[in-house]
């Protein structure tokens, strides 16, 4: 599947109710981005960036699992418990699907590459309803 038609199938499946996003900014919006695995990091982090550090991300991996991850800027965390890569942060050259392995191991990261010192939490994966 296509990036285009997999964000076409994102939107469906908020739409019908099948995916609820997890991240709600200050504005009580909720920014959702798509992805496939396969993209670089830094195309990843500069969506971040343009949903003002907010964001459920929907994530397509090879084998057609989809991966739920939040996202929000570390001022807006509850908890503290994360694992660091705020001194040794991801090259972004490497893969969405990479990273998001590391997430989904550790619970959640804290990073600041490219983001202010952003929360990334995994919500584990859910199935796509196609339309």
């Amino acid at each position: 599947m296509n990036i285009k038609d997999f964000e076409g199938s994102v939107l469906y499946n908020i739409l019908i109710g099948n995916f609820t996003p997890k991240i709600t900014d200050e504005n009580g919006e909720t920014p959702v981005i798509a992805c496939l695995d396969s993209e670089p990091l830094g195309m990843l982090f500069e969506r971040i960036e343009k949903c003002g550090g907010y964001a459920t991300i929907y994530s397509l991996t090879d084998t057609g699992a989809v991966r739920v991850v939040g996202v929000l800027p570390k001022r807006s965390a509850l908890t503290q418990d994360s694992a660091s890569l705020v001194k040794e942060p991801p090259s972004p050259e490497a893969s969405i699907g990479v990273f998001l392995d590391f997430v989904a191991l550790q619970g959640s990261v804290e990073t600041s590459n490219k983001l202010p010192m952003a929360k990334v939490t995994s919500y584990g994966s859910t199935e796509l309803l196609v339309a």
